[in-house]
């Protein structure tokens, strides 16, 4: 059921989704699996921040030209320049996201394998 799930958020967010054989093997331990798709979802937003970042750019570069050519008053092209900004920031936080991600997925692999609880998930 969790799979399903997973493969229904990538379909809404707008990514490929995954056929279900390709998913990755369960986990008998359900925290692992938790763990898990915390780092699908995390590579998911990152994703969503990528195209964000490049849509950002290009309304910026384009805010450039606008400007030079006296179309676009200076508070406009400000505001796509700190939205592309915001983007950019968007990016590294979501690559942060996706680091403590795969770190927690490693730890319930690691004690999970050393026969050891883990930690209740928490978001």
């Amino acid at each position: 059921m969790q799979w399903i799930s997973i493969v229904f958020m990538v379909m809404v967010c707008g990514i490929t989704a995954i056929p279900a054989d390709e998913l990755p093997s369960r986990h008998p331990n359900p925290y692992v699996d938790l763990y898990l798709q915390r780092v699908l979802e995390a590579e998911a937003s990152h994703k969503k921040a990528v195209s964000m970042e490049k849509l950002a750019l290009v309304k910026l570069q384009i805010a450039e030209k606008l400007l030079e050519k006296r179309a676009m008053s200076r508070e406009e092209y400000l505001e796509k320049q700190a939205s592309y900004e915001v983007a950019v920031a968007a990016v590294i936080e979501v690559l942060a996201q996706i680091s403590e991600a795969k770190s927690l997925y490693q730890l319930a692999l690691v004690r999970t394998e050393a026969g050891q609880d883990m930690p209740i998930c928490l978001k």
